[in-house]
C-alpha cells in the first residue's frame, strides 16, 4: 500500500466533498490530529479505518488505494 498516495486521496476527496477535518472529526471520531497525519503520510493507516473513511466519503476502498479497476480487452 502506497501510504502517499492514499493520504492524497483522502485530501482530495474531503476537500472534493467542501470538508474540513473538523467535520470529519465530528462525523467519525477519529481525532483531527490523526486525520491529518494520515493525510500527509506520516501515519500508516488500518484496513478498518480505511473502510470506515471509504463509506464515510460514500466512495470505494479502491479509489482511496489510487486503483484503476479498468481493465485493458
Amino acid at each position: 500500500m502506497d501510504y502517499f498516495i492514499v493520504g492524497k486521496n483522502l485530501r482530495y476527496t474531503r476537500k472534493a466533498a467542501g470538508l474540513t477535518l473538523q467535520n470529519v472529526q465530528e462525523a467519525i471520531g477519529m481525532s483531527t490530529s490523526t486525520l491529518s497525519q494520515l493525510e500527509r503520510a506520516r501515519q500508516t493507516i488500518d484496513l478498518p479505518h480505511l473502510v470506515t473513511l471509504a463509506n464515510f466519503y460514500k466512495v470505494s476502498v479502491d479509489k482511496l488505494l489510487g486503483k484503476n479497476l479498468k481493465t485493458n480487452r
